[in-house]
This record gives structure tokens, sequence and C-alpha cells, in this order.
């Protein structure tokens, strides 16, 4: 490991602003605020997002590779597809610009509890042989830990930490796009297809949104203390909003 710091991104447009607000004050109440950069696919969102701190943003404009819609687009839809597979093309960019720096990638519909880089530092100093870091996507309901922490069939590109190594692996076709059903399959597929070692965090670390009580069930929402972040995912549109309401974690107003 090159001994640099985490360089951390995310990828965004007019559609998440509020989410990434959100994501920006948790940090913020949590006292785990970290470097971040924005990268914008519009002029609304880079607009919105100018005045905060530690946060860069960035125009997505000299990677995008297509036109993207500005709205916030529903799972499994072409241009919610598309929106993904762009992340893919954010962390080849940054990659090319730090180029001895692990790259993070982190989506904003999450609440901070903890910093999550020095989880992560932990993990890559742990397993140096390991290339990938990255939080686990299976339903905590059925499996309390990771089926396979070192094969693990639904690793989450919603937290991800690449080491230095993989530059230049991250190339996708308009196939790819069609073929699978997100960036997240189209990583996993590349990892087995390519032997990249690959390592998750637990699930009691990072949350997923199968976590007991975050979606609408009958069950409390509690949040362990090993918990760096909760990933709302499991769910589609304004659900999120909606659930974040719900256990009180929406903190951008009515």
């Amino acid at each position: 490991m090159s001994g640099k710091p985490i360089i951390w991104i995310t990828l965004i447009n007019q559609g998440y602003i509020n989410y990434t607000k959100n994501f920006i004050e948790s940090r913020l109440r949590n006292n785990c605020s970290f470097p971040l950069i924005v990268y914008c696919l519009d002029d609304e969102s880079m607009e919105a997002l100018k005045d905060y701190k530690d946060i860069k943003c960035l125009s997505a404009i000299p990677f995008i590779k297509c036109l993207m819609k500005k709205n916030l687009t529903t799972w499994d839809t072409i241009d919610y597809k598309r929106i993904v597979f762009a992340k893919l093309d954010a962390i080849q960019y940054t990659m090319d610009e730090y180029k001895d720096s692990p790259i993070g990638y982190i989506d904003t519909d999450i609440i901070v509890f903890k910093d999550p880089t020095p989880i992560m530092l932990e993990a890559m100093k742990q397993n140096p042989e390991h290339t990938v870091f990255s939080q686990c996507d299976e339903s905590i309901e059925n499996t309390p830990e990771c089926t396979s922490r070192t094969k693990c069939p639904n690793l989450c590109s919603g937290v991800i930490v690449f080491k230095p190594a993989l530059s230049s692996m991250f190339r996708y076709s308009e196939k790819d796009i069609m073929s699978f059903y997100t960036d997240q399959h189209f990583l996993c597929s590349l990892f087995n297809k390519l032997n990249v070692k690959y390592l998750t965090i637990s699930k009691n670390i990072f949350l997923n949104g199968s976590h007991p009580g975050v979606r609408m069930d009958k069950k409390p929402l509690v949040i362990p203390k090993t918990a760096a972040l909760l990933h709302y995912n499991y769910m589609i549109g304004s659900d999120k909003e909606s659930n974040m309401r719900r256990n009180g974690m929406w903190y951008v107003g009515k």
C-alpha cells in the first residue's frame, strides 16, 4: 500500500442534491467530516453544494460518455444504469489524477456515524494481498455476516475502496450496461474473471438497507455501537427519504 490517504469521491445529479446535503449534515453532526470530491453531472448540483467545507465540487463533463438526466432515476431503468455505470468513469478518472493513492467511492444515500477511512485503512493494512475493500450488500436478515468476506456474491459498490494497482481496469461497453443489472454486478463478474482479491467489511460496521428497522417493518431500528454508517439501499426513489425521516435521520428541512 502507498501509505497515502484515501481519496473519497461520489457522483451526483440534481435529483440527488438533498440526499447529498443530508449525507454531509450527518458527517457534521457526528463529528466525522472527511474530504470528499463530488463529481456533478449538472450545473444545479455544482451550485447547490459549492459552499460546503471539506467538499470539492467538480464537473463530471471530462469523463462522462453520454448525456445524463438531471432528475432522480429509478432502479432498473436504463437512465439509472447509465448513472451507476458512470461511477466507474469517475473512479478511473480519479485514479488517473491521483495515481499513487487508494480511491474510495461512497454513495450519498448514507448516514455517516464514524469516518470510514480508518476502518478501510486498517483492513488494507491487515489484508495486504487484497486489492478491493467494500460494503457487503447481502441481506442481514438472512446472513448476519457476509457469506464469504473474500468471495462475497453481492459486494456493494456504494462504499468501496480500490488500491492504486487497479488503474485502467474499469472500462465497460454499452453491451455491459445492457447485460448487467448494475455496476456492482459488473464489478463482481470482472473481479472473479481477473482473479482480483476483494474483501467485505462486517455488516455491523457498514450497515446496509436490509438492517432490521431501516425499512417499514415492525422491528425497531437499533444502531450497533460498531456502526460507521447506514446505507439506505434496498429501497427505491422517495422511499429512501421516507425511511430516513421515519428513523429521525433526515436533517435538511421538511
